[in-house]
């Protein structure tokens, strides 16, 4: 997520502190009090709180996918289908079934398969959809268009599967009516066309960057009043443009930043807000749960974090064992409480306050529908063997290898993604402990997945990836790659700060000649010896010989091409091209792609098996945490859905366009 900016964090914090909370947080809108410019028309007003506000509000960009993002997403970007809500959690843990989504009325006419040979869906779009301006602007084929070449080329996407599979799209009708064409039969063509976006006025890639700090543009029931991030305040009023459906029911939606659970507790026991979503903290659950009235739970997420190699890096790409050692001198379980902020011995409900993933394939919240067995055996014990006799030695802040290496392991990472660094800063301290010097690296997301990345000028990154799609899918999105095939091309402006000298073997190798040749020197004004080592002129001598030089260590760094993806990074965050990764895949998808969701896992549950376990050879990706939210309502609700439901993104929130504040008894006494 591409977030306001706040303090780096620098050390990592102790599980101590957990409870109290280690992150940098932007400073907090006064709970309750509206932005001074933004004007509310009318009394009803639903109050949010949250410790998720930041900037980046990009629906499919995997790292701007707080539950702030996808509750904006549903309320101004429209979808074609929809997922039914159902009972608890379960929305979260069950198939990824669309053929049980629901079109979404206010946008659509219909959709439907309408040919076999091609295979051909057609939407129809409601001839009063239309995004809010003045005048409006109807949604028309070309949003279609526009968000499959958004999920095809953009760096940092959220999921290609599907939509790698479309071979046109064409409107008739002045664009009302959208033609879809599909290389073959694609079961899940529900779940394409997700928070579309206005292509009028984001025009190309680039344009995505307006949604970097609000959301200007609104085809659904509200729209976006106002977005004031130094605050941490966001009002959202009815669309007035919105004319085929039912209106946002209160008068305003207002969510608001708060970074302490004491004061989110506060807000809610005053009933200034009415509900929340919370990363917290390890009192968080106590302290909501004791305010009367309030109704907590933690809730799945759509998104886990993880630690993945980069192909591309000339330390770690394409060396299994190296990065298999390096993961196995990482203790996942802290790292997650340090991302998290919170302690694994916390309860809240049937969700695990931190949820640690098993499988790099299925996500947690799933696991009980995959019979899979993770790849990875633990080899912990022989870790720093392995990279010692892979030729690695520690040599002051850095690390120095037979193939000229002389600098520290580089863990790149989204500059302002909280969790992400707290993750990355944990990583790097427990690996720089163990003798292998590592540093953290941030940058925009358009310079890590564009620049980095692809150039290896980092050798790991810790970011997120989105499951809420199929397991199909997310496995095909994340791993499959054309070798060769720049599929998203570079960003056109590149704006990537300097990395730190540690991060350059051609300056660790001049540092190392400049501190042998100044020992040489002292060595011939004290009669043949350097009076600081001891060691004699033709011992120096002979070392200096045998230094590795400046172009040494430029040649080292070199980014590797072999199986490499070229251009920017999307979804596929490693840039692997694996031949028999790709083959597994392939096959996967040729045989489930036709077949029902619940005909699908049973078909696929083989490759993915192979898969997990090539995934584990290869040493790619190491799983840390995947993201639950403790959430919290209030009594005074007005729900017209009264059992508790949720959607996978959206959560219990997922109708909140159709809450409003129910009014106490005493507030209606007429004096």
């Amino acid at each position: 997520m591409r977030r306001h900016p706040t303090t780096h964090i620098a050390l990592l914090c102790s599980a101590l502190v957990l409870v109290a909370g280690c992150t940098a947080k932007a400073p907090n809108a006064q709970i309750g009090q509206p932005a001074p410019s933004v004007k509310t028309d009318g009394d009803n007003v639903v109050g949010i709180v949250t410790d998720q506000l930041e900037a980046g509000f990009n629906p499919h960009f995997a790292g701007d996918r707080t539950l702030t993002t996808d509750i904006l997403a549903s309320l101004t970007l429209p979808s074609v289908f929809v997922p039914a809500a159902t009972a608890g959690d379960t929305s979260q843990t069950a198939l990824v079934d669309s053929t049980q989504w629901t079109m979404n009325k206010s946008l659509m006419r219909s959709a439907e398969v309408t040919s076999q040979s091609p295979f051909q869906v057609t939407y129809r779009i409601q001839p009063g959809a239309q995004w809010g301006g003045s005048p409006p602007v109807p949604v028309e084929a070309r949003d279609f268009s526009y968000l499959w070449h958004v999920m095809m080329k953009a760096p940092e996407i959220d999921t290609t599967a599907g939509y790698d599979l479309i071979t046109s799209i064409k409107g008739k009708n002045d664009g009302k009516t959208v033609v879809v064409t599909f290389k073959h039969p694609y079961a899940q063509w529900r779940t394409l066309f997700q928070h579309l976006l206005p292509s009028q006025f984001l025009n190309d890639i680039p344009g995505l960057s307006q949604l970097d700090h609000d959301m200007p543009y609104s085809a659904g029931v509200a729209t976006v009043r106002s977005v004031d991030i130094d605050r941490g305040q966001i009002t959202l009023m009815p669309n007035d443009k919105f004319v085929t459906g039912a209106p946002m029911a209160a008068d305003s939606i207002r969510i608001q930043r708060q970074s302490a659970s004491d004061q989110i507790a506060e807000g809610l026991r005053s009933e200034s807000v009415q509900a929340g979503y919370i990363q917290g903290d390890s009192l968080a659950p106590t302290r909501l749960n004791a305010i009367p009235g309030i109704s907590t739970a933690y809730a799945w997420r759509p998104r886990q974090l993880s630690l993945s190699i980069n192909a591309a890096s000339s330390l770690v790409g394409g060396q299994p064992a190296v990065s298999r050692a390096l993961f196995s001198l990482i203790n996942v379980p802290l790292v997650a409480q340090l991302a998290s902020n919170r302690l694994d011995t916390v309860t809240g409900g049937r969700v695990p306050a931190v949820a640690l993933p098993q499988l790099v394939t299925v996500p947690p919240q799933r696991s009980a529908l995959y019979s899979l067995t993770p790849s990875m055996a633990s080899t912990k014990s022989k870790g720093a063997a392995i990279l010692h006799n892979a030729g690695w030695a520690q040599q002051g802040r850095r690390i120095v290898t037979r193939h000229g290496h002389n600098r520290a392991l580089i863990i790149g990472t989204v500059r302002g993604d909280v969790e992400a660094i707290a993750a990355a800063t944990a990583i790097a301290d427990q690996l720089s402990q163990q003798g292998f010097p590592t540093i953290v690296q941030d940058t925009t997301a358009t310079d890590l997945y564009g620049f980095w990345l692809p150039r290896g000028k980092v050798d790991l990154v810790v970011d997120w990836h989105s499951t809420d799609q199929s397991v199909i899918a997310s496995v095909a999105s994340r791993f499959h790659c054309t070798v060769g095939d720049a599929v998203r091309p570079d960003p056109a402006r590149i704006q990537s700060a300097q990395l730190d000298t540690l991060a350059s073997s051609a300056v660790g190798n001049e540092s190392q000649q400049k501190e042998i040749s100044d020992s040489i020197s002292n060595a011939q004004q004290h009669r043949g010896v350097d009076p600081s080592t001891g060691q004699s002129l033709q011992v120096l001598r002979e070392k200096y010989s045998k230094l590795p030089s400046k172009e040494n260590g430029q040649q080292a760094d070199q980014a590797r091409s072999k199986n490499v993806q070229r251009g920017s990074r999307g979804v596929n965050t490693t840039g692997i091209c694996d031949p028999i990764l790709n083959s597994l895949i392939k096959e996967m998808r040729t045989a489930t792609d036709p077949l029902s969701p619940q005909q699908q896992i049973v078909v696929a549950l083989p490759f993915l098996q192979k898969i997990e376990q090539r995934l584990g050879e290869l040493g790619l990706v190491l799983p840390i945490w995947q993201e639950t939210l403790l959430e919290a309502y209030s009594s005074r609700i007005s729900n017209p859905v009264h059992e508790i439901l949720s959607t996978p993104s959206l959560g219990y929130f997922y109708n909140v366009s159709q809450w409003t504040v129910a009014i106490k008894e005493q507030e209606g006494i007429v004096q």
